[in-house]
């Protein structure tokens, strides 16, 4: 589960408990959450609030686990603030498409539908 002000979350019994999964990475507002639907240990978060308000957390980019949550990797677009959808191709799982909505109030930072850069070219547009 993705909370826009705390982080990332897990359960294991059908949301009996929950564990936290994302405390110790750069981002504590998670915008939204992919899972790859040929393994389910592939997770993708966007960082930044998704809820434009007079005030949100800002992101630091896209993360990735390939291991259930234990680990997280930054995966570029460190600039887009807020990411607002994160969608995997279902033909090719290693194609991962990102909404990136850059500032809410201003000019700036890594805006539009983008491939993270360590999935295509940087700057690459879909």
């Amino acid at each position: 589960m993705a909370v826009a002000s705390g982080h990332i979350w897990k359960t294991r019994n059908a949301g009996t408990t929950w564990e936290p999964v994302f405390d110790n990475y750069g981002s504590y507002s998670i915008g939204c959450l992919a899972m790859d639907p040929e393994n389910t240990n592939v997770v993708w978060a966007g960082s930044g609030e998704n809820n434009h308000q007079r005030a949100l957390g800002y992101g630091d980019g896209v993360y990735k686990t390939t291991d259930g949550g234990k680990s997280w990797k930054n995966m570029g677009l460190k600039e887009s603030r807020q990411i607002g959808m994160i969608a995997i191709d279902p033909r090719n799982t290693n194609v991962v498409y990102v909404a990136a909505e850059g500032s809410v109030w201003g000019p700036g930072g890594d805006r539009g539908s983008l491939k993270p850069p360590t999935v295509a070219k940087p700057g690459t547009r879909c």
